[in-house]
């Protein structure tokens, strides 16, 4: 009977050790209490020269930004790239199209006929 009240009393002390070693560990991270409706506070304002003032911005009183109205030339050229045309260069723009001219993949000379509005879409 002696054994096994030491054995029981190893086994709570064993025990109770543990427990005293990992509470200051779980502890070790902190706790912190905030009572707040859950929004971040609006950024601080920005720092403006006095002598330039803010820098422009498109807004109601200017009007929109202006818009790009064809198909422009790099995205022409980049375009024409993807269909694999090599040494790509634009041949003629008109108010309808835009002809990129170059090398296709076997080396003979061909065209690619693109719509000049800003989606750049093949006509031919």
């Amino acid at each position: 009977m002696k054994k096994t009240m030491a054995m029981v009393a190893m086994a709570a002390l064993t025990l109770l050790s543990t427990i005293a070693v990992e509470i200051p560990a779980a502890n070790a991270q902190g706790f912190e209490l905030r009572i707040d409706d859950g929004r971040r506070p609006p950024p601080p304002p920005p720092y403006y020269d006095d002598r330039r003032g803010p820098p422009p911005r498109w807004d109601d009183r200017r009007g929109p930004p202006p818009r790009m109205r064809g198909c422009n030339p790099d995205r022409a050229l980049d375009m024409a790239d993807r269909y694999g045309l090599r040494r790509a260069r634009i041949a003629d723009v008109s108010p309808r199209r835009v002809i990129v001219t170059g090398f296709g993949r076997r080396g003979e000379r061909s065209q690619l006929v693109l719509a000049n509005d800003p989606s750049c879409r093949r006509l031919n």
